[in-house]
């Protein structure tokens, strides 16, 4: 029963630490990443411009192709892209790699890929892990 009480206690604890910010970006790096995932499938010249959305100004998508390009810093060292330089051609690499994945593996990145704009976007205000939680309830929530 303890047990349940620090469980129940932390989840509250983590959903106060949520804010409309954290949200906002979540949601934004889900678009993001759903794109990328249906252009995995899709390929098209310049990768980056096509996966962010179209309804923000230029600061906005400047951040957001910073947030992805640091992010893909990341993910990229086991796929051999992360000695490029171009972020279009780092996404495209990328983009490559996962498509010799299984599905599982590849949504598991996908996630993973969201959650690091994610932080990007959200100036890493909290821990990779609370990053991972809110992109994980957010794409399981639509």
């Amino acid at each position: 029963m303890a047990f349940c009480s620090k469980v129940t206690a932390s989840i509250r604890r983590w959903f106060k630490k949520v804010d409309a910010f954290l949200v906002a970006n979540t949601e934004t790096a889900i678009s993001i990443v759903g794109k990328f995932k249906y252009y995995i499938n899709n390929p098209i010249v310049d990768i980056l411009t096509g996966i962010i959305p179209g309804q923000y100004d230029d600061a906005i998508k400047f951040a957001i192709r910073k947030a992805v390009d640091l992010s893909l810093d990341k993910l990229t060292v086991l796929s051999g892209c992360n000695t490029l330089t171009d972020p279009n051609e780092k996404l495209v690499c990328y983009a490559n790699f996962l498509r010799g994945l299984p599905k599982d593996i590849r949504d598991a990145q996908l996630l993973k890929f969201a959650s690091l704009v994610t932080k990007q976007l959200d100036g890493s205000r909290f821990s990779m892990k609370d990053y991972d939680l809110a992109v994980q309830a957010t794409y399981t929530a639509n």
